[in-house]
């Protein structure tokens, strides 16, 4: 299993160069304790532009960003990946968040850079 997430994020990474972007990202989010909601807050830039973004409280399981005309870009509740979509083409940034207080996490992600 471990080989095939490897492989799969190898060519997620060849896609993405061989169509010449470089996706970043960086956002932060955490619980509200009164209402179990989610707060986030996120940046996505292609090509040093920025893109997408989000800034609000949710508590949908996919939290979509509002992006410029021609890009979409969401992120699961779980903060594991930002999917964002261009050009007909999909891309994965995958996410590691680190717990920067209790029910707080940060991250930050690349791809193709």
């Amino acid at each position: 299993m471990k080989f095939q997430l490897s492989t799969l994020a190898m060519l997620g990474s060849f896609v993405a160069f061989a169509h010449g972007v470089c996706l970043k990202t960086s956002g932060n989010a955490h619980i509200v304790p009164k209402t179990g909601d989610m707060k986030i807050f996120a940046l996505l830039y292609n090509d040093g532009k920025l893109v997408c973004s989000i800034d609000r409280t949710t508590y949908d399981k996919e939290m979509w960003l509002d992006c410029h005309d021609g890009h979409y870009s969401a992120i699961p509740d779980d903060l594991s990946v930002v999917a964002y979509a261009h050009n007909k083409v999909d891309y994965q940034i995958p996410l590691q968040p680190e717990s920067v207080g209790e029910y707080s996490w940060a991250w930050n992600g690349q791809l193709g850079c």
